[in-house]
């Protein structure tokens, strides 16, 4: 729970944040473990979103989808060359939320219901998958870091829209599912 609220600490600040043992805690010493954090390279999400507004979309059922989103985000900022691999991977699973709430069998049916909920453009979203694909499938491969940066620009918008709409939802009075 505590690196899923760092997670979204660190999409709100467009950073990702690790944690790092870089000593143990010793009583007879009173040493204390020091955590270490390394931001990267900012993207602008114009206080659209809050973290208040993140946890109350993870009480509901899109949170699981949520989370998932969120976690691949952060690990796409702190792994360069997977960067395009965990992006695509998040925006996946906020196409999952859609598939899975209006229990659609088809899954280019669901990219549609996506997009019109989610307005990333379709080339965007097929670029990352393509920069993803290599990786994916194990192939050996290199990514530029202008491909790094538009992978983690789309990923977090796909996301920062999915909170949005979630937390309209919630305004409107329209429980998304039960609480968990």
């Amino acid at each position: 729970m505590i690196l899923a609220q760092l997670d979204a600490v660190g999409l709100l600040l467009t950073q990702a944040f690790f944690i790092q043992l870089d000593s143990l805690i010793d009583a007879s010493k009173q040493t204390v473990t020091i955590l270490d954090v390394e931001p990267n390279r900012s993207i602008a999400v114009e206080d659209r979103i809050s973290l208040q507004d993140i946890r109350n979309a993870n009480n509901y059922y899109p949170g699981f989808f949520l989370r998932v989103a969120i976690r691949d985000y952060s690990e796409a900022m702190r792994s360069p060359r997977s960067a395009a691999f965990y992006c695509y991977r998040a925006i996946e699973s906020l196409r999952q939320f859609f598939e899975q709430m209006l229990l659609i069998d088809d899954r280019n049916f669901a990219w549609k219901i996506f997009r019109e909920h989610i307005p990333i453009n379709e080339e965007d979203t097929r670029k990352v998958g393509e920069l993803a694909k290599a990786d994916r499938h194990g192939e050996p491969f290199a990514i530029t870091g202008d491909a790094r940066f538009f992978c983690i620009r789309i990923a977090c918008a796909a996301i920062v829209y999915f909170v949005e709409i979630i937390s309209a939802s919630l305004a409107d009075g329209i429980k998304v599912n039960k609480p968990i």
